[in-house]
């Protein structure tokens, strides 16, 4: 899994876009046994890869920042479902990915994130499944939106 990249930097905005091919994962909920807590091994293995997939960013753009995100996920439909619409809640696709963008370094913590997006599709007859994400930044004192 190999990610195509496109960054590009205009007045105070940074922007990087990125996709990321593959099914896109939701975040399920921790597993709890006597041993410990602990993620099903299909997550695991799915951060693994993405996390490997993801660009990486120049020192200067590892900074606290106003971070305005854009995602797009494109799951395969189910040859056996009969739903109009993809299965998964979208905030825990959303999740998953942000919380691989977080260790990557695209933003200190979630907390620096103050405007996001979240689409999920079906993706088009033929194609690969694939997420599609796209991250602005801008410096702390900006405003990114008014009255």
């Amino acid at each position: 899994m190999t990610a195509t990249t496109e960054v590009e930097v205009s007045g105070d905005w940074e922007r990087q876009h990125f996709i990321l091919p593959g099914p896109p994962c939701v975040a399920p909920r921790p597993r709890v046994s006597k041993w410990g807590t602990y993620y099903p091994k299909k997550y695991t293995n799915w951060k693994k890869d993405t996390e490997a997939a993801l660009p990486v960013l120049p020192e200067e753009f590892q900074r606290a920042a106003h971070v305005e995100i854009h995602l797009a996920f494109f799951i395969e439909h189910a040859r056996t479902s009969k739903l109009t619409r993809p299965s998964g809640d979208f905030d825990n696709y959303a999740k998953a990915i942000c919380d691989v963008l977080t260790k990557n370094g695209f933003w200190k913590d979630d907390v620096d994130v103050v405007t996001a997006s979240i689409t999920k599709r079906f993706v088009e007859t033929g194609r690969e499944p694939y997420t599609e994400v796209t991250v602005l930044r801008s410096e702390p004192d900006r405003i990114l939106y008014s009255d």
